[in-house]
């Protein structure tokens, strides 16, 4: 949102300033130049602010371990998630988001039906250092991947099950320290079945019940339309806080028992 308004601002101040530096505004019939002007400059500072962060990945490792996330790194992606939606023409509804202590470090969980769902929460979670874990491939994309790395995104081998706690015990530490929240699909992987919900890992809530933590509950509808649809159409989409879990809850019920529950409480909403 920020970034937006820097666009706004730089296009507004480019555009007066060629209307009035060249004295346009003497003869009416340039007056189209206003509304042209503000689009081509919006633009152009994006394109700048791409060209921008391509320089700056080129001066970022990704291989150096991450001892402290970097909050520059995650400011830019909350903000280019933000973008991304806006070029795509995205609407998303937020629901329930405001119940949510600022203060407070969660573990968020999502159903993962589309490759834009964790784009929609890292939207939306903007000022507060959310690290998502990821697969190991959202690691290598250009200029993305050493953002994602530098900012202490934690990628997750689902091939080996040694490797996969590592980064399970890796994510608890990091809220256990009050460093970040994290967010994970507990489904494992992304749902290319026709089913609404792929079977849970409880293991994933192992994160909130040793980290000591709330889990924020979040179901997503939508998003998997956004890849199949025209620009010029809106997509609308929703995402909406189903519930928040204590965490005294899942030490006392154990994460097998509060994984069921999650699975009946996304059926519900997803069934609607």
């Amino acid at each position: 949102m920020i970034l937006s308004v820097i666009f706004v601002l730089i296009s507004i101040a480019s555009t007066l300033g060629l209307y009035f530096g060249l004295s346009l505004y003497k003869n009416w019939i340039y007056f189209w130049v206003i509304p042209v002007g503000l689009i081509v400059f919006f633009i152009a500072a994006f394109g700048l602010s791409v060209i921008y962060l391509i320089v700056n990945s080129l001066f970022m490792s990704s291989t150096k371990p991450i001892k402290k996330p970097s909050k520059y790194c995650l400011r830019w992606l909350q903000q280019y998630c933000f973008q991304f939606l806006f070029w795509m023409n995205v609407h998303t509804k937020y629901v329930g988001f405001k119940e949510i202590d600022k203060k407070k470090n969660y573990l968020y969980i999502y159903n993962h039906k589309s490759n834009f769902d964790p784009i929609m929460l890292i939207s939306k979670v903007r000022g507060k250092d959310l690290l998502c874990i990821t697969k190991p491939e959202n690691m290598k994309i250009f200029v993305c991947g050493k953002f994602l790395h530098n900012a202490g995104y934690l990628p997750i081998d689902r091939q080996n099950d040694f490797n996969a706690i590592k980064t399970i015990i890796q994510a608890t530490k990091i809220v256990e320290s009050g460093q970040a929240s994290i967010s994970i699909a507990p489904e494992g992987t992304r749902n290319k079945t026709d089913k609404i919900l792929l079977p849970f890992h409880p293991g994933a809530l192992k994160i909130a019940q040793k980290g000591g933590c709330d889990i924020v509950v979040v179901g997503i509808k939508g998003a998997e339309k956004i890849k199949k649809h025209r620009i010029i159409i809106p997509t609308k989409c929703e995402a909406k806080v189903l519930t928040i879990i204590k965490n005294e809850d899942i030490v006392k019920n154990g994460t097998v028992a509060i994984s069921e529950k999650l699975e009946g409480i996304y059926k519900g909403y997803l069934e609607k």
